[in-house]
């Protein structure tokens, strides 16, 4: 279900990121705010579930939880090297590199809990890593909000060139 909703801010975030390509520089500062917008409510809803389990309890599948992670990893690192070129581009690319950066290492995260879960059978494991992964995507996100309000002056200049 995480994953599904990540898949689903990923194409909220990409879209405009996409659409930008071809407009001015004002959409592709907005355009990376929102992708900064859609990571800190993914960030919110994974700590909020984090809480939700630890409250009401949880019984993680470590399997399923490496078995989709490393799906996703594949996917997800495969991107991250299409964007790598970008990633001291325009405001609008970076963001989506940063995104797409903060999915792989939510993927390396769910994978290590997984592992866990698999070998210990602690389900805990499993809440510390959402913790951690809610906490780093909010981190990307205030990044992303940094770069995209201090994007003017480098912007200009990477088009002249």
């Amino acid at each position: 279900m995480a994953d599904a909703l990540d898949m689903l801010t990923d194409a909220t975030a990409y879209g405009p990121g996409l659409m930008a390509v071809t407009r001015g520089m004002r959409f592709k500062q907005h355009s990376a705010r929102w992708t900064g917008a859609t990571l800190m409510l993914l960030s919110a809803g994974i700590i909020a579930d984090v809480i939700r389990r630890f409250l009401f309890g949880s019984d993680p599948l470590g399997a399923a939880m490496v078995g989709v992670s490393l799906v996703s990893l594949c996917v997800n690192v495969a991107v991250l090297r299409m964007l790598a070129q970008y990633r001291e581009g325009e405001v609008h690319m970076r963001a989506s590199w940063i995104c797409t950066r903060a999915d792989v290492v939510a993927n390396f995260g769910a994978i290590a809990s997984g592992l866990v879960v698999l070998a210990t059978g602690w389900r805990y494991a499993d809440l510390v890593g959402g913790l951690a992964i809610g906490i780093y995507v909010a981190k990307e996100a205030v990044e992303i909000w940094q770069q995209s309000r201090n994007s003017g002056e480098s912007d200009a200049a990477f088009s002249e060139q």
